[in-house]
């Protein structure tokens, strides 16, 4: 079996926005990671899979011919003015004369670098594409998405080489609700998921991204901001693994989104770039190491280029370096990871197994043990609100997203700065093992938890309401008419 492959075609730059210079996700971005990976001197070290256009028949896997032909039509676009009318059908999408054939190209890489790694052409790949793709479904491109990259590429895995047993996890930041919907009636794909929830007052504000949806995908929702290295690494070694292993997958797909990393304007965790190295070996202790990253989200230069950086180098079998961290966990990320595991104990034998030695060890702590807490949901009339927006075409296509100050900016970049600096590449140390015991805590922590989890649903569920008739979500409902 060859080396690492790396699919990467300039072709994908092609997709710009021409009317928001400030929209987050742009050419820049694959110029950035490319630009990292040449001067490290990794490009060199992989092999090049070619990227090719998906078929129309492959992109019917997931969605419908009147998608197909509603987005051939802005090839013929006669300027940006009607391109950005186009648009307003579609929740935070921007399409050019080029879109439709760069987000083929997309889905082609993610198809390429998976059926490397099925047939054993490279041992691992990394799918360095874009548009990303985890968030559209059916005929409802969104989040910056347009076709679904990683299900199509999955599902023609499963069509291709009749495979049993795919595993898709996502760690981009926002929930994959795309993915999660393209792939229920899959009965050979599983779909696990670490993102952000808040109580489902965040976006894409849907119940079926909480822990408690039953289905085949399985979700760790976070309802806290600045988690970190020790969180993500307690949810992969107790969790994720856990069922991984004994999922027992015949190749994995990885929805490689880096915005839950240090200053993502669009993430709010705190994730240091080699921790997703190390997330991903954990993952190549799985499936033989048949492992396909493709990329999605990340919009912070400093941290998602660097851990693209550090992504790669664990597919390559590098030293990472070392991660420093804390043992003392987010008392509302332990009740959101002990919520996962107790549902997912009546399915999994290993949930049963973690959920039975964490009870013992509640018991021999003398902590009296906390109860699960209820599914909580708040976003049904956040999401019924834009759903009427995205239903009477008037979407918002500028203005998104404020820009961060530049003071903020390289404050932020001189912290990734000083991780970097700290750096020792020369022997591979231990992935951190955050304990069992870790997870324990006390009727009182438990109610810390919940007040904590509820002060930053409120606050979420808060700049709704209001903002709700307010004259700046009249502005990001594309509503021109009542802005004076």
């Amino acid at each position: 079996m060859s080396s690492t492959g790396v699919v990467y075609d300039q072709r994908h730059e092609l997709h710009k926005c021409l009317w928001d210079e400030t929209f987050p996700e742009n050419p820049e971005r694959l110029f950035a990671v490319c630009d990292r990976l040449k001067n490290r001197g990794l490009f060199e070290r992989t092999t090049s899979i070619e990227c090719k256009p998906a078929t129309e028949e492959q992109i019917l896997l997931c969605h419908p011919s009147s998608l197909l032909e509603k987005l051939k039509e802005c090839r013929n676009a006669p300027d940006a003015e009607a391109l950005e009318n186009a648009c307003k059908q579609f929740e935070e999408i921007y399409l050019t004369q080029d879109s439709f054939d760069c987000a083929l190209l997309a889905v082609g890489g993610a198809i390429e670098a998976a059926r490397a790694v099925a047939t054993g052409k490279c041992r691992n790949a990394f799918a360095i594409i874009r548009p990303p793709g985890h968030h559209s479904y059916e005929a409802n491109p969104n989040g910056f998405c347009i076709f679904n990259n990683i299900a199509i590429a999955a599902k023609q895995m499963v069509k291709e080489f009749d495979l049993k047993r795919v595993l898709i996890v996502d760690v981009d930041i926002h929930a994959p609700q795309g993915t999660l919907r393209s792939i229920a009636d899959s009965e050979q794909i599983l779909l696990i998921s670490i993102h952000n929830y808040m109580g489902g007052a965040i976006w894409p504000f849907m119940k079926e991204t909480n822990y408690d949806y039953d289905g085949n995908t399985i979700n760790v929702p976070l309802n806290a901001p600045g988690l970190s290295d020790a969180e993500y690494l307690a949810a992969f070694q107790h969790f994720i693994i856990p069922i991984a292993v004994e999922y027992n997958p015949q190749l994995i797909l990885v929805s490689a989104g880096f915005d839950a990393g240090l200053g993502d304007p669009l993430g709010g965790q705190k994730v240091t770039p080699p921790c997703f190295g190390h997330l991903t070996r954990m993952l190549m202790d799985v499936a033989e190491g048949k492992v396909c990253l493709i990329l999605e989200g990340g919009y912070f230069k400093a941290s998602f280029v660097e851990s693209a950086e550090m992504s790669l180098r664990a597919l390559l079998g590098d030293p990472l370096p070392l991660l420093h961290i804390h043992q003392r966990l987010c008392p509302t990320f332990i009740e959101s990871l002990r919520c996962c595991i107790s549902h997912q104990a009546k399915r999994w034998k290993c949930c049963a197994t973690i959920s039975d030695l964490l009870q013992q060890q509640q018991t021999a702590s003398d902590s009296e043990i906390a109860s699960r807490s209820l599914s909580i949901f708040v976003g049904q009339p956040i999401f019924e609100h834009f759903e009427r927006i995205i239903r009477d075409h008037r979407c918002s296509t500028r203005n998104w997203f404020p820009v961060r100050p530049r003071e903020k900016e390289e404050a932020l970049t001189k912290e990734i700065e000083a991780i970097s600096a700290n750096y020792k590449l020369e022997s591979e140390p231990e992935t951190p093992l955050i304990s069992l015991e870790a997870l324990l805590f006390s009727q009182e922590t438990h109610q810390k938890a919940l007040i904590e989890m509820m002060k930053n649903i409120v606050d979420h569920y808060s700049r709704f309401e209001q903002l709700k008739n307010s004259h700046i979500l009249t502005l990001l409902s594309g509503d021109k008419s009542k802005t004076g």
